[in-house]
């Protein structure tokens, strides 16, 4: 019934606009916290579930000492001498044209020679077994690290993931990789074998280099290995356990996160990783604004490498080089967000544990029993102390000689301890359901307002816009009859 009191109108003016108010003041706080898009996570086990086994990477600590004699032929050896002797005529006038003395430089520019300086898969790999069953370098796929010239080795890389027995993990140390590993970085003189020698540079800017050892990477499979970046070491004499236990990460594409469920593309397809996403980002870059690759990132069609000298032994044109050098530099330290957080991630959880080995007793049958496969180093350790063992029987000498042994020795024991999986699910905070709930709710507790209501409403405002329409018409009709 309405009021024919003007201050009860306006009383009830007042309360409504105080509801109307109240109401779209609560509606945008729950609009701007719904285009937030926060989120939070579900963390779960899951039991007993199929897990990929990883790939795992491993890489020597050193570039072996060879002589070029010994592992070049003729030509090969004849080109080498050619670039040191280009290396000697170069002035150095600024810090890219120590670029070409780097194993970068030599990389770029000796790409079939250089990597004969460094460990083949034979010599580092001396015994493999995988589920209890022997594997062998077969089983390895080859990975070059530009940046330090090392050869690293891949196990269960993308083109053995098609055996299932490759595939799948099963718990259990026995039922995981298993390897002996031995260095090899003989070759040199005598005088560089004893203890103090002072003789052998050692350069103080080399962060990877100088140590024993081996490094190794744990990874998804079917990724870009990054050994130096995400590797960890294991030392010689000791047998180094990783127990694994898989973690799955699920994430809420845009427009909660920038993440992707795309493959990366370059000459192979590789399950997409955030590191990786970002290398292939790096060097897209690279190639966009400088015309050439770095050597360092993942390859991407075929263009010339920026530190690569065409006819170095005719007539380099160093200047060009030198420009791409810093452009590559320039775009390497770029921070342009490349948007490369995969939607789906696998992960594993490591626990380290390394214990002395082997034993120094269990050395000599050690050696005897891995003999036909030992690189030029332990073969000669082996044959030493084989010969006094049966001879002299110095005492002294033996032991010096199983010293030496264990040093380019280390075991590498990989598998899951279980086969439950640590789920980690992104989840909104704030849905749309959410949303129309507390809008309802705001309308209904200031206005009134239900959705019916909004409809008579809806239906009132209708009506009077086509009954305003035929006023008007009516009244432009009646005009010319005036």
């Amino acid at each position: 019934m309405a009021s024919n009191s003007f201050y009860r109108r306006l009383f009830w003016a007042i309360l409504l606009l105080c509801g109307v108010i109240a109401a779209v003041t609560q509606l945008s706080i729950l609009s701007l916290r719904y285009m937030k898009f926060d989120t939070f996570f579900i963390t779960t086990e899951i039991e007993n579930t199929e897990v990929e086994f990883p790939s795992i990477t491993v890489c020597p600590n050193v570039v072996p000492f060879k002589y070029p004699s010994e592992v070049f032929k003729d030509t090969e050896l004849q080109v080498y001498k050619d670039w040191l002797s280009f290396l000697l005529k170069l002035e150095y006038p600024s810090i890219e044209y120590d670029h070409f003395r780097s194993w970068t430089g030599y990389y770029e520019n000796l790409p079939d020679i250089l990597p004969l300086f460094a460990t083949e898969c034979r010599d580092m790999i001396l015994q493999c077994h995988y589920r209890g069953e022997s594997c062998s370098c077969e089983h390895f796929e080859e990975y070059i690290n530009a940046e330090n010239v090392l050869k690293c080795y891949t196990f269960n890389a993308s083109k053995f993931m098609s055996k299932p027995s490759m595939k799948y993990a099963k718990s259990g140390p026995d039922l995981g990789l298993s390897l002996i590993l031995g260095m090899d970085d003989t070759k040199f003189d005598d005088k560089f074998n004893v203890v103090g020698d002072t003789s052998r540079p050692y350069d103080l800017d080399n962060l990877y280099g100088y140590s024993a050892g081996f490094t190794v990477q744990i990874h998804p499979p079917n990724t870009i290995p990054t050994p130096m970046t995400h590797g960890f070491d294991i030392s010689t004499s000791q047998s180094t356990t990783v127990a694994l236990k898989g973690q799955l990460g699920d994430y809420l594409p845009h427009p909660y996160t920038n993440c992707s469920f795309d493959a990366l593309r370059s000459d192979k397809v590789y399950r997409r990783t955030l590191f990786t996403c970002d290398l292939i980002c790096k060097q897209k870059n690279v190639i966009k604004n400088c015309g050439c690759t770095s050597s360092i990132l993942p390859v991407i069609g075929k263009h010339q490498t920026c530190g690569q000298l065409k006819n170095w032994n005719i007539d380099p044109n160093i200047t060009d080089i030198i420009q791409h050098l810093l452009c590559e530099k320039k775009n390497m330290l770029d921070h342009t967000p490349c948007h490369c957080s995969p939607c789906k991630e696998e992960t594993y959880d490591i626990t380290l544990s390394s214990s002395d080995w082997p034993k120094f007793g269990h050395v000599f049958k050690l050696l005897e029993g891995l003999q036909e496969y030992l690189n030029g180093n332990l073969r000669k350790e082996y044959d030493n102390l084989r010969d006094e063992m049966s001879n002299t029987r110095n005492s002294d000498k033996i032991n010096s000689y199983i010293r030496k042994a264990k040093l380019d020795l280390a075991r590498l024991n990989v598998y899951f301890k279980e086969l439950n999986v640590m789920s980690t699910v992104q989840v909104p905070s704030y849905q749309l359901t959410n949303l129309m709930a507390d809008v309802g709710g705001s309308l209904g507790l200031w206005i009134g307002i239900s959705a019916l209501s909004l409809m008579e409403l809806f239906e009132l405002l209708t009506l009077i816009v086509c009954a305003f329409r035929q006023k008007k018409k009516k009244l432009s009709a009646s005009k010319p009859g005036d």
